[in-house]
């Protein structure tokens, strides 16, 4: 026993000296906090007169992309801990042109400037050439390093001249062929099955969004063949998303089981914990699914989770113009969520009201409303598109926001144009099916008309089909050469196709049928998966339905001259936009690099050695174990603590080399990845051809000897 305490001792003691301090202090951050702290910088709204600025001056821009109504991480960022810390507010007023942007409001930046995450940072250049960027808090100091290597790499000239713009080149028109419209009809729910997760549900192995749209089309799957395989996918989910009273402090997912509604994500592949937000988007979606499938099998646990959800919407519901709330914030997390009774403060709402979550509400609840023949769910979806195409749709199309004080924001954007066509179209089926066919509500239909034509005129491609990202007439929201941006998104572009089948319908206008039809013929080699492909998906599905390839050949020269008045009136042309090559620069490096190491040298060899001595923490290092027995049951009993110390900080100086050496050898491989690939296909070649002819390899002999000395411990 006695020599047990002897040899274990050291272990204990390196361990104890590993073990942080914990601080009893916290710091609460909020969105009521932030607002506070956001004067300290001098902050521009993101357009030209910023980038102005930014080239009279001869100063990068500090774009930050945030959502502080929701996103708990943004109101970390934007305390005085980071972003509105001491030495970097001031900094950042002096030497560059800050640029905020509200991720909600401003979704199309978000879609070309997001980090990967909120809240996301991009330093760029005068001419909004990127120089680097990051999601998330960052250490104060790597803050400071990274802008003092911006601010000397604008100054140098490091960034190009490049006249940025769109080369527009038009594609062929296509018309999708039967087999095409098939098989993106019915391999779209196939395609998503490969990434199902079988133990938890959901889509994919670590955090875990949810997928509503795309478990709609495994219901449609079910419904269709009866196949049980279908509705186990959508059931298993639905298990592993709700949250359960009894574990509501332990296993905390994504359903809120007291108030309703569900959480934006699951930061882990069983869904837990998840980021506590709640977004309008997500429980419209959510809602349809699961009253869907209460209705359709029964389902109590659908039930009970559908009818919850809504109450929690309804308190989103602005009951005197129409309209949903776009989100609550995290609050408290797992101190409020995590409690039967919750204290009395609720999370707040953000009462900002956006045209294409609300065409998500209104979608669903004009499907559940009809289903069901409910009063409230018609009547709150009736109300709130009367007001969306009333107050929110002019000559410019929608507008994607409007805030509580009646100010609204950004026109020409697809996302806004083509979610609100489905929902005014959608909104005319469900009150015709209420009148048993006789009338439906005709300010839904001339609506969705109205944005069908203005689509037609300013987004649809009539060279090639499919609709452009943006045409925006918001010449103080952009740079002049953001106003267009000709990607076709395939999501967008889907909503759109379907859209314009519907309205065909109930129009039989021919240019909504070509629109469409050429639009799935731009994207007819690709059958997406998961919620992104799901209105194309559905728009192949009504294309067979409608026998289109039939009507668009009885109706081929009316389709020609449809086609060749709209390319007459076409706003773009080819070479309208060209963009120039850019001039030589010198790269940018981040505070990673090198020169940094090379600076704090000792202090990143303290830290190597600490994280060395961490490595015992590891199941990694048990096999090491029986060496470290040996070596101490064979020294001296008066040496063995010491000789002990000694050997775990040999072991861990090797651990730390090891880790040091890889990254070096990785950062060399990267800037020399050819070379060294080819080099080790003829050394791996070389080695095949040897062990062929039976030459084998012989590994090193290490003489073993008891180590007698402290030194020989550490060796």
């Amino acid at each position: 026993m006695d020599t047990l305490r002897r040899f274990t001792a050291p272990l204990f003691i390196a361990l104890l000296l590993l073990l942080p301090s914990t601080g009893l202090a916290t710091q609460h951050y909020s969105f009521e906090l932030e607002e506070r702290l956001t004067p300290l910088i001098e902050w521009r709204e993101y357009g030209p007169a910023a980038f102005d600025e930014a080239i009279a001056e001869n100063k990068p821009i500090f774009l930050l992309l945030t959502a502080p109504s929701w996103c708990y991480w943004c109101q970390v960022y934007g305390s005085d801990e980071y972003l509105y810390n001491e030495q970097i507010y001031p900094y950042i007023n002096e030497h560059f042109i800050p640029v905020y942007v509200d991720a909600d409001k401003r979704q199309d930046l978000t879609r070309h400037y997001l980090e990967g995450g909120w809240p996301s940072t991009t330093v760029m250049a005068p001419n909004r050439e990127r120089i680097y960027g990051f999601s998330g808090p960052r250490p104060v100091s790597t803050m400071l390093e990274n802008m003092r290597r911006a601010v000397e790499y604008v100054e140098q000239g490091g960034f190009s001249t490049m006249a940025r713009g769109a080369d527009y080149k038009p594609m062929p028109p296509r018309v999708p062929s039967e087999a095409e419209l098939q098989r993106q009809a019915e391999s779209y729910a196939e395609y998503s099955v490969n990434s199902f997760d079988e133990t938890y549900g959901g889509f994919g192995q670590n955090q875990k969004f949810p997928q509503p749209r795309t478990l709609m089309a495994f219901l449609d799957q079910y419904e269709k063949t009866k196949e049980p395989v279908w509705l186990e996918m959508i059931e298993k989910t639905l298990e592993n998303q709700y949250t359960r009273l009894s574990e509501i402090k332990t296993n905390y997912n994504l359903f809120d089981p007291i108030e309703g509604g569900f959480h934006r994500y699951g930061t882990r592949r069983d869904w837990t914990p998840p980021h506590y937000e709640k977004m309008l988007y997500d429980n419209s979606k959510l809602l349809q699914l699961y009253a869907r499938l209460a209705d359709s099998t029964g389902n109590n646990l659908a039930k009970e989770v559908s009818d919850k959800t809504f109450a929690f919407l309804k308190m989103w519901h602005d009951e005197k113009d129409g309209g949903f709330a776009g989100n609550s914030d995290a609050f408290d997390e797992e101190h409020y969520y995590g409690e039967v009774d919750r204290p009395k403060e609720k999370p707040r709402i953000e009462w900002t009201k956006y045209t294409d979550w609300n065409s998500d509400a209104m979608i669903a609840l004009f499907d559940i409303g009809t289903r069901r023949r409910d009063a409230e769910m018609l009547s709150m979806a009736e109300k709130t598109l009367t007001f969306f195409l009333m107050e929110m749709v002019d000559e410019h199309g929608p507008y994607h926001f409007v805030s509580p004080d009646g100010t609204k924001g950004v026109q020409g954007n697809l996302m806004d144009s083509a979610a609100l066509l489905v929902a005014g179209a959608e909104g005319y089926r469900a009150t015709l099916r209420q009148s048993s066919g006789q009338a439906g509500n005709p300010l839904f239909l001339s609506g969705a008309v109205r944005i069908a034509d203005y689509a037609l005129a300013n987004l649809y491609d009539w060279n090639g089909g499919g609709c452009f990202e943006r045409n925006s007439p918001d010449t103080d929201l952009y740079a002049p050469d953001e106003l267009l941006i000709i990607e076709k998104p395939l999501e967008e572009n889907g909503m759109m196709a379907y859209g314009l089948l519907l309205l065909y319908e109930e129009t039989h206008d021919l240019r909504y049928f070509t629109a469409a039809v050429r639009t799935m013929g731009q994207f007819e080699r690709n059958v997406p998966s998961l919620d992104g492909g799901y209105f194309l998906y559905r728009a192949a599905k009504l294309a067979l339905e409608q026998d289109v390839l039939t009507v668009f050949a009885d109706h081929h020269e009316d389709i020609g001259a449809i086609e060749e008045q709209g390319k007459k009136a076409f706003f773009l042309t080819t070479g309208e936009r060209q963009q120039k090559p850019p001039t030589e620069r010198k790269a940018f490096v981040p505070a990673e690099d090198p020169g940094v190491l090379q600076r704090s040298l000792p202090l990143l060899l303290l830290l190597a050695f600490l994280a060395g001595l961490l490595s015992f923490l590891s199941p990694c290092t048990l096999p090491i174990l029986p060496a470290y027995l040996a070596a101490l049951l064979t020294t001296d009993r008066r040496h063995q603590i010491l000789m002990g110390m000694s050997f775990c900080a040999g072991l861990a100086v090797i651990f730390a080399l090891i880790g040091m050496s890889a990254t070096f050898i990785g950062g060399f491989l990267r800037v020399h990845l050819t070379a060294f690939t080819q080099s080790i296909g003829i050394l791996i070649m070389f080695f095949g051809i040897m062990t062929l002819f039976g030459k084998g390899f012989h590994g090193f002999a290490l003489v073993r000897e008891k180590p007698k000395t402290v030194v020989g411990a550490f060796l």
